[in-house]
């Protein structure tokens, strides 16, 4: 009897699966840490890449804009962390001609909307943001990146904190008003103290 086929020589290891950083956080947590901490770490991590994306849409060659806070949220695994958690992730100054400008800006990224919608903050932080706006007198803006990925998301939004306190789910049909072309860099108006 004859057996015709192609014979691969087996090499140890071969159907081994990559390991990338991801899998080997995943496989960590499957070793006994809880899979929310996974989680939590996934999602800072896609934070923190769409907060550096709104960052890098700021010209800093002009000296018009100055970065003076990020924030970085962390939090002990005994549950405590800084007030500043509290307050927007970003604090710039815009350097104006007669008058330095200051606003702050609060980073969401969502991978899409789900049910029309984005589930941008939670009541308690909603008010954090508008108590750190009344005490500081600083202006607080709101940047949503739906779609893509964080460091390049398919839709942008940009508004006014007064303009979406009343709704911790924002739709996409009232977001309209508030879209701009993810790739173009922010300006400032003065006259209007406006982000755009």
């Amino acid at each position: 009897m004859a057996f015709w086929g192609v014979w691969l020589p087996f090499k140890q290891g071969y159907n081994k699966p990559l390991q990338t950083s991801q899998s080997k956080n995943r496989q960590a947590y499957s070793n006994g840490a809880p899979k929310s901490a996974y989680y939590k770490d996934e999602n800072k991590a896609k934070g923190d890449a769409f907060e550096n994306y709104v960052v890098s849409l700021f010209d800093t060659t002009s000296g018009r804009f100055e970065l003076k806070e990020w924030r970085s949220d962390k939090i002990a695994s005994t549950g405590m962390y800084p007030t500043s958690n509290k307050q927007p992730d970003l604090q710039f100054e815009f350097h104006g001609y007669n008058r330095t400008h200051k606003f702050a800006i609060e980073c969401k990224w969502r991978s899409d909307f789900y049910l029309n919608g984005v589930d941008w903050a939670k009541p308690h932080q909603i008010q954090n943001y508008l108590e750190y706006e009344r005490k500081t007198r600083i202006k607080v803006f709101v940047v949503i990146g739906v779609g893509g990925s964080p460091n390049l998301p398919a839709k942008m939004y940009l508004a006014p904190l007064k303009n979406v306190a009343q709704y911790s789910t924002l739709f996409e049909s009232y977001l309209k008003q508030f879209e701009r072309n993810p790739k173009h860099g922010f300006s400032f108006a003065q006259h209007t103290d406006m982000l755009m």
